[in-house]
Order: structure tokens, then sequence, then C-alpha cells
């Protein structure tokens, strides 16, 4: 029930705050992949937290959300990027920066991919044009 919300951001605090009920909810909670596959752009979230919640998602499938409203691209995207063979949601509002660097990469798991405000290098090749199961590009992205 804590975790009935839409909001990635919350649903990463309502875990951070379940793990504090005792040890062995901490433990059940670090030990199961699922709770930790949402990867949100936050303010608390920084390096050692992010490495820290990819370790914690085991190999299973990541969400990527990165909203830069509270820093650019390139201080989130390269903690995520070496993961991009497991994305299966990329969202980010790059605000006027430039994010071909980061999209570069194969994703043979992305289902959805979400891009607003950026800008890609007209010689980009998207994903390495490697993304079989890519079927949602919301409108307007």
């Amino acid at each position: 029930m804590s975790f009935d919300t839409s909001d990635r951001a919350l649903r990463l605090i309502r875990t951070e705050e379940l793990r504090l009920v005792n040890r062995a909810w901490k433990s059940v909670i670090d030990s199961t992949p699922l709770f930790w596959a949402f990867i949100p752009d936050e303010p608390s979230s920084d390096s050692k937290v992010v490495q820290g919640w990819i370790k914690k998602s085991g190999e299973i499938t990541l969400h990527i959300f990165s909203k830069q409203r509270f820093r650019p691209p390139g201080g989130f995207m390269p903690l995520v990027a070496p993961y991009a063979h497991r994305w299966r949601t990329l969202e980010l509002d790059a605000r006027g920066c430039y994010i071909s660097r980061y999209i570069r990469k194969p994703v043979p798991l992305l289902e959805s991919f979400g891009v607003t405000s950026a800008f890609i290098s007209p010689d980009t090749i998207v994903f390495g044009g490697v993304h079989p199961l890519l079927s949602t590009v919301p409108s307007g992205h």
C-alpha cells in the first residue's frame, strides 16, 4: 500500500522509509531488486547513492528518470549510462543540453523513451541503431 503512487521519487522515498522499520524489513528490501529498479535524479541522489541503488537492483531492467531540475544531465547520466543495456524506460528533460553522448549505446531492452528540451548532434546514431523493443516515444518529445 505504501507504493500506491505514480511519483517515482516518492516511491523511492517510501522505500527508504520502509527500510527504517527494523533490520528485517531493511534486509528484505535491500535484497529485493524490484524495489530498486526506478532510478530518479533527485537532490539526494549523489553518485554513491545512485550506484547503491543500481547495485541493489541486481540485473533487472531499469527505469531512468532525469528531469534536470537539480543538475545538468552531465551530473546524473554518466552514473546510469554504463547500464544502458538494462534500461527499460528513459525519461530525460535536458533543458537545452546536448545529450548525444548519453544515447549512443545500444539499448536492447528499452521500451519507452521520452526526451524534452534537448539537443542531439546530427551525426548521432541514436542508441547505436539497436532498440528492438522501443514502442513508446511520447508525442512532443
